[in-house]
């Protein structure tokens, strides 16, 4: 009996590390929350953008994903102007690879590590 619930918990956290994620689960906005990140690491943390009051930067990247394949996104502006403007994004369900585009120009790609409701892991 010990065995099976060992084997039983194993395969669970197995599972949950293999998460399938699709499109609907990265609608809605995120924000680089770059005070989170692990030093060393390629793995970088968003957080909704309601989530909490950021701590002030030079610069967050802020992304906006909408259905039918909609965005905004924070444009880094050389003189601290930053702004949002409209893109469009595509998500890859067997890669986990999305990719952020202003027209038909590549802006933004990474891979999705993880989705929560409160919290998206990537990795460039």
């Amino acid at each position: 009996m010990k065995y099976f619930t060992l084997i039983t918990f194993f395969l669970i956290s197995f599972q949950a590390s293999g998460q399938k994620i699709s499109k609907s689960d990265l609608i809605g906005c995120w924000t680089d929350s770059s005070e989170e990140n692990i030093q060393g690491s390629n793995e970088y943390i968003y957080r909704p953008c309601d989530y909490k009051i950021f701590p002030s930067a030079r610069f967050r990247f802020k992304m906006n994903l909408k259905g039918g394949s909609v965005c905004s996104y924070l444009v880094l502006s050389p003189d601290d102007g930053h702004y949002m403007t409209n893109g469009s994004w595509s998500f890859n369900e067997e890669t986990n690879q999305l990719k952020i585009y202003d027209g038909d120009i590549e802006i933004f790609k990474c891979i999705i590590e993880s989705v929560e409701h409160n919290l998206l892991k990537i990795k460039n």
